[in-house]
């Protein structure tokens, strides 16, 4: 029986990136992607006190919010998703899931970690009225967010609309009336469908590549799928329009069938690690059922192992489902692979 892999030791791997597949986002009425990463450096000047919100959106029904700071503001700040009702009766937004980040140095690893826990919370917002989640009172220099999955329903569980603010302030939260200015590379905005369904060809296990392992890659333009693991992001000021390098935010459900072809039954591990060096960092994730394998500053060019298949007969394939997610701020790319357990 496959099984998360706990206290496994970061290692080197000469790997082969010959794992193939699909990744695959089907937008087509699927959930919004309410995405918050520019600025990643929140400054006094991107305040809501300077009259600026950092990301807004029109969002409908159900999806994903996600937001990724460091507050450079110099001062404590004051973050929340605030929410606008702009409809004729009340609405709750609850999230089903969630977790929040806020800490010095720190990755949203936790967050992920309560994201797949059980933690869930709810605001009920009359007509016209406002309303707020994930409120946290921020150090300077902390890294912080919020990662969750929401719904905005009335009464009778219908969905409805409401307009999604991500918001640091001062000491005036009703200041804002435009987006902050943007600062490098990271993205803002609204997209649809955060979960990437990852369709892995079967990977065929053999004496001689069972050592170094079998790998494919996610987040960028150049990873195994060429980036249709990644999530479109329309940023509403047109900014910073354009594919979300890393897969930040996102849930990765893959689906890796492995074919044991060593001569003799066999276990083997699969393992995470960010393929960046020398200065890169990974902070490998999974969820296998109702068990999760988190690592953190795992050095890039390093692996750790995540999950054990258990033993697999000779000539029989055996299919891991799982999720993966890359927390920030993880350096992509991500190497997810198969190798036989020593």
């Amino acid at each position: 029986m496959e099984d998360i892999v706990t206290n496994s030791k970061q290692r080197e791997n000469q790997h082969q990136y010959s794992i193939t597949g699909t990744a695959t986002l089907n937008t087509a009425g699927e959930d919004f992607f309410f995405y918050s990463n520019e600025p990643e450096t929140v400054k006094a000047t991107d305040l809501a006190d300077a009259g600026k919100w950092l990301n807004m959106a029109s969002v409908y029904g159900k999806g994903q919010v996600y937001a990724w700071h460091k507050n450079g503001a110099g001062i404590k700040i004051n973050s929340y998703l605030l929410i606008y009702n702009p409809g004729s009766s009340a609405i709750t937004v609850k999230a089903t899931r969630y977790g929040t980040t806020n800490a010095a140095d720190v990755s949203d690893s936790n967050a992920w970690a309560s994201y797949f826990g059980s933690s869930n919370v709810s605001v009920t917002i009359q007509a016209g009225q406002w309303g707020s989640l994930f409120s946290q009172s921020v150090a300077k220099d902390n890294h912080y967010g919020y990662v969750a999955y929401v719904s905005i329903t009335n009464s009778s569980g219908n969905p409805m609309g409401a307009v999604f603010y991500d918001l640091a302030y001062n000491t005036n939260s009703s200041g804002a009336t435009m987006c902050a200015s943007i600062e490098k590379g990271g993205k803002r905005g609204l997209g649809v469908k955060f979960t990437t369904t990852v369709n892995l060809n079967t990977i065929t296990m053999t004496a001689s590549n069972m050592v170094g392992g079998l790998a494919c890659t996610f987040g960028g333009i150049t990873d195994t799928f060429s980036g249709t693991d990644r999530a479109y992001i329309t940023d509403g000021s047109g900014a910073t329009t354009g594919y979300l390098n890393g897969c930040f935010g996102q849930v990765l459900d893959i689906t890796m069938p492995i074919k044991n072809t060593t001569g003799v039954s066999r276990s083997f591990y699969i393992y995470y690690g960010s393929i960046v060096q020398p200065k890169g960092f990974s902070f490998p994730l999974v969820v296998l059922g109702n068990k999760i394998a988190k690592y953190i500053w795992i050095k890039g060019g390093e692996y750790v192992d995540v999950i054990d298949t258990g033993p697999i007969d000779n000539t029989k394939t055996k299919t891991i489902n799982f999720k993966a997610v890359i927390p920030g701020v993880s350096m992509t790319l991500i190497a997810i692979g198969v190798r036989s357990k020593p």
